[in-house]
């Protein structure tokens, strides 16, 4: 019996680790991110060979100290040395990955681009809204008493001129390849997360804040952007769409909708 046992614990560890390694992929990088890859690659390998290595010595005491009739229950003190080896070590990785990670997380998050395109968008429920300014560099200013579900969705002050030129996409989020890209998130409701797994870019969207993310496109395409938040009921459907695009493209795009956005 402990034989079968321990049999059916080691098969089934070499065959979730072999799924684990070989059965599984990350979507598609279309962003400068790749280093957020190595570091899940990284912590998925070690994490990998510990439960394999786990299971395998599980498998092997089962065998070693089956119970037998002639058996007699005896106690064990363990080993000090080799529980404060295990110990250390396990400190060790922990903290070799805690420290790899956060020098990815500053370099995401605490570089600062030059010269980015300069995008807001908006989280409600249940849909994300887009918003580019205009020729003027400059977004206009947000009244929430003046948002109306079908006119003014994002509640744009009609006092301020600067948000005469601002370009309202809807649920249409549209950039240049190779161009950084600064995000402004905001929401109007509750919290919301925006999440492009393609661009291994995830921030949490929380009222009353200004949230800041940016990132860099580096493959032509569509892609799905969306809410990582369970935001309600209708959460399943807020989703939007991410285009990159040549500049070529972009800039007739732009200049396509501007124009409309002006008529």
């Amino acid at each position: 019996m402990a034989l079968a046992i321990a049999i059916l614990i080691w098969l089934l560890a070499i065959t979730i680790t072999a799924l684990f390694f070989f059965g599984s992929s990350f979507p598609a990088l279309a962003s400068n991110f790749s280093q957020i890859d190595n570091q899940f690659s990284l912590t998925l390998i070690i994490t990998g060979i510990a439960f394999l290595l786990s299971h395998l010595l599980l498998g092997y005491f089962i065998l070693k100290y089956q119970e037998k009739k002639s058996s007699i229950a005896k106690y064990h003190l363990g080993n000090l040395r080799l529980e404060i080896a295990y110990a250390s070590l396990l400190i060790v990785i922990f903290i070799t990955l805690a420290a790899t990670s956060q020098n990815i997380w500053n370099k995401i998050y605490s570089s600062t681009p030059k010269n980015p395109l300069e995008i807001e968008a908006v989280a409600k429920q249940f849909e994300w809204q887009f918003r580019y300014h205009g020729s003027d560099n400059k977004f206009g200013r947000i009244d929430l008493t003046q948002i109306e579900k079908d006119n003014n969705p994002l509640g744009l002050d009609k006092n301020d001129p600067d948000g005469n030129d601002d370009i309202l996409t809807g649920s249409e989020l549209v950039v240049p390849l190779g161009e950084s890209i600064r995000l402004y998130l905001r929401s109007q409701d509750v919290i919301h997360s925006f999440f492009v797994p393609n661009l291994r870019v995830k921030q949490d969207v929380m009222p009353g804040m200004l949230m800041k993310l940016h990132f860099q496109a580096t493959k032509i395409g569509e892609y799905e952007i969306a809410c990582a938040e369970l935001c309600g009921l209708g959460h399943y459907r807020m989703k939007a769409k991410l285009k990159v695009v040549s500049k070529e493209d972009f800039a007739v795009w732009l200049r396509n909708n501007t124009k409309n956005d002006k008529n």
